[in-house]
């Protein structure tokens, strides 16, 4: 094709395809020629083979057609410097062999992005994005040309001891954007790496339309084992193929386990660490990638509008895994953003990783991260027994490794054993949805410091809010959460603790903020009747319940004799009720009862302070929803506005105004209150003052155990009065008797 218009025709330059030729010297003098005004090499369809390095400068653009390819000559490794623009549909423009660079090997610093050439495609290097091309190679190798200088290639893995350039100096600056496909869905089996690199960005055509999924090894049966090894005879691994995945026990001996690979032979897989329980022949495990995106190293980048995914036959140990490898990256990951992205499929360990591993607990930093409507999707919940889907989001180790400031705006977590895991400090989460956590939605676990938040957040069907796993450090930790509305079907009783019911909210933290939350829909069993019954059990002929079934749950007669007495099971068996304390009064056949786990509030932290704000607990009094544990003593609390709302309904039936201001005895002298068993309780005068305050004039001990437990709060509460008569004169006095012994008024009138 003869050259007009600023295009240039390879082929008539010289460049002439064929697998066994060698272009580089014609496009090089076909570069010189093009003048500095700019111009466009045209490349027709075939393979043009390069056996030299080969640099594209800035005024040249590249136009490949569909069919043409630059590839590497066979027994050469040439690099392919462009400087310029490429023009290419979503088709492969690069072969395997031939080393694809934006920027000089000699140029580093903040000028070296490719200004020409926006946007990188995976397709260029042959990714299919159909689901069962393996795109591993293609995928990574996009991801090293646009990761700037030192040029490390992560298409395989170095040697194990191995120094890298990027282990010793700052990060690489990327040089353009990777794009990923509209409708593609990218099959990979190891980990696309982003190691040691700033500003580099992905971005999708939409979280659920643009997809990378991860398969690992299938599920097999081991052959033998031993606490730091397992074997499969007859598996012709390759040799160190399955270095520094993961090997998770499915099932049989050693079943919940996991493992990183050190090394592999044909045959067997030696581990990082030992297991603590040997498998056998018994044992089924996968062998999974360790994270389908692992960003090892990442200053300020950029990620948007797609999604990541574990395959549902055998998926991936996380999904977006954010944290160091100092053998690989001299750096942490740093100031990165996440928007609209979504971790989904088979994870085992967790979707969303931020900070290391247990096989690496990494003493630099992996923070500053922000999330704007991200998403974790899980398969499990509180009915699931499997050992994958373990957590949705971890933030933290629980150590110090500077892992902080994580900012999440409207998360969304569903079907995890924890949907949000905080080992880190300064976490906080505004908005969002958190489902169906087979234990918590969050779990805190205390780090070296810690401040953590959460507010705005819907929870439904899971089967505790938030729960403090341990605390190895005795430093100072605080968190506040506030307008929450927790939906609570699934909630689980503490049977095998001293208190009864199940817990809501637990909390270790020195100082905790609760406001603004609103508990409904607790597990129940309502409108019984009764056969006959003692002051310690109830029977009811013919039940038929599951034993055990409301061990740690509370019963309540609703009519009849002993109406308003309430009660803790202790145990049940197929039609009868034992309670751990005496009634008052025996029911008999006459009485109608409920039973139903009351949400609570627990502290299990010797010497918290406890502030609690507009709180509402569907079937739960303030006796029973907030209790401070048996084993912690020297807790202050302060409640203002408690709403008890009827558990049969949405209706508020009573509400506390507030403050009631608690603390342990020895306290200095002021409004405080400390309280023991269940049971007793202190004149409504002195609980109860005119203006809704406490007013005593030091600390008060009421109870066995004060100084051990907080029992409950507060005095029984002054009843709705109703106004009501039949002339204007008996109205009025009817309304100045409810408002006085409301203490909102003193009657000066009799």
């Amino acid at each position: 094709m003869t050259d007009f218009g600023g295009l240039f025709d390879v082929t008539a330059h010289g460049a002439t395809a064929g697998a066994s030729g060698d272009v580089s010297a014609a496009l090089r003098d076909l570069a010189k020629t093009i003048p500095v005004s700019g111009g466009t090499m045209y490349f027709p369809p075939g393979d043009y083979a390069v056996a030299a390095d080969l640099e594209i400068p800035r005024h040249v653009a590249m136009w490949f057609v569909n069919g043409a390819r630059l590839v590497a000559r066979a027994g050469a490794t040439p690099t392919l410097l462009v400087r310029g623009a490429i023009q290419a549909g979503l088709h492969q423009i690069f072969g395997a062999g031939l080393t694809v660079r934006f920027v000089p090997p000699n140029i580093t610093g903040a000028n070296t992005r490719s200004a020409l050439l926006s946007d990188v495609v995976p397709e260029w290097w042959g990714a299919r994005g159909d689901g069962a091309t393996d795109d591993t190679l293609a995928l990574q190798s996009c991801i090293d040309a646009c990761c700037g200088s030192p040029f490390e290639p992560f298409t395989t893995l170095p040697a194990s001891g191995v120094v890298l350039p990027t282990t010793k100096g700052p990060p690489r600056w990327a040089t353009a954007r990777m794009r990923l496909g509209a409708g593609a869905v990218y099959r990979i089996t190891q980990p696309l790496r982003v190691v040691s690199t700033e500003g580099f960005a992905i971005t999708g055509a939409g979280m659920e339309n643009s997809v990378i999924r991860a398969h690992g090894r299938p599920a097999a049966r081991a052959s033998g084992g031993s606490v730091s090894a397992i074997a499969r005879a007859g598996a012709a691994w390759r040799t160190d193929e399955l270095r520094d995945m993961w090997v998770c026990m499915t099932g049989g001996t050693g079943v919940g386990q996991s493992a990183k690979v050190a090394r592999n032979t044909a045959d067997s897989i030696t581990f990082t660490k030992a297991v603590h329980v040997a498998p056998n022949a018994t044992t089924m495990f996968v062998v999974l990638p360790e994270a389908v995106l692992d960003l090892d190293g990442c200053f300020e980048g950029s990620f948007d509008r797609f999604s990541v995914e574990g395959a549902s036959e055998a998926g991936a140990y996380t999904g977006i895994y954010y944290h160091r490898n100092p053998e690989l990256t001299a750096r942490g990951s740093s100031s990165t953003n996440f928007a609209f992205v979504k971790v989904g499929g088979l994870t085992w360990e967790a979707a969303w990783q931020i900070g290391g591993l247990g096989d690496r607990y990494d003493n630099f930093q992996e923070d500053i991260t922000e999330f704007l409507n991200c998403r974790a999707r899980g398969a499990g919940g509180p009915g699931y027994t499997g050992p994958w889907y373990r957590n949705g989001w971890v933030f933290g180790t629980g150590t110090f490794a500077n892992n902080l400031n994580h900012n999440v705006h409207g998360i969304d977590a569903v079907r995890y054993g924890y949907n949000v895991s905080v080992r880190a400090t300064n976490v906080a989460i505004y908005g969002g949805t958190l489902q169906t956590a087979g234990q918590a939605d969050i779990q805190i676990v205390n780090g070296l410091q810690g401040y953590f938040t959460v507010s705005g957040i819907r929870s439904e069907g899971s089967r505790a809010f938030l729960a403090y796993a341990y605390s190895p450090y005795n430093v100072f930790w605080s968190i506040r959460v506030a307008d929450i509305e927790i939906d609570s079907p699934s909630l689980v009783p503490n049977a095998n603790q001293c208190e009864a019911g199940g817990d809501v909210i637990t909390t270790a933290a020195h100082y905790t903020d609760l406001s603004g939350i609103r508990v409904l829909n607790p597990p129940m069993v309502v409108k019984q009747s009764a056969t006959s019954g003692t002051r310690t059990s109830i029977t009811r002929a013919g039940a038929g319940w599951a034993p055990h079934r409301f061990a740690g749950w509370t019963w309540v007669a609703t009519g009849g004799t002993g109406t308003g007495q309430t009660a803790d099971v202790s145990d049940n068996t197929a039609d009868m009720i034992t309670f751990r304390e005496p009634l008052a009064t025996p029911p008999d056949a006459t009485t109608q009862w409920d039973v139903f786990v009351r949400p609570l509030i627990r502290v299990t932290k010797d010497g918290a302070v406890l502030r609690v704000s507009g709180v509402a607990m569907a079937g739960g009094s303030i006796d029973k929803s907030l209790v401070v544990a048996e084993h912690a003593s020297n807790v202050h609390a302060t409640v203002e506005g408690f709403c008890e709302v009827a558990y049969a309904g949405a209706t508020v039936t009573t509400m506390w105004p507030g403050p009631i201001v608690l603390a342990p005895p020895g306290a200095p002298a002021g409004a405080s209150l400390s309280l023991g068993e269940f049971g007793a309780r202190p004149a409504a005068s002195l609980a109860r003052a005119a203006d809704g305050t406490v007013q005593v004039p030091g600390s008060v001990v009421v109870g066995a155990g004060a100084a051990a437990r907080l029992g409950f709060f507060g005095a029984a509460p002054v009843p709705r009065p109703r106004v009501s008569g039949g002339s204007t004169a008996d109205a009025l006095r009817s309304l100045i008797d409810a408002l006085a012994a409301l203490g909102l008024i003193g009657d000066g009138t009799r």
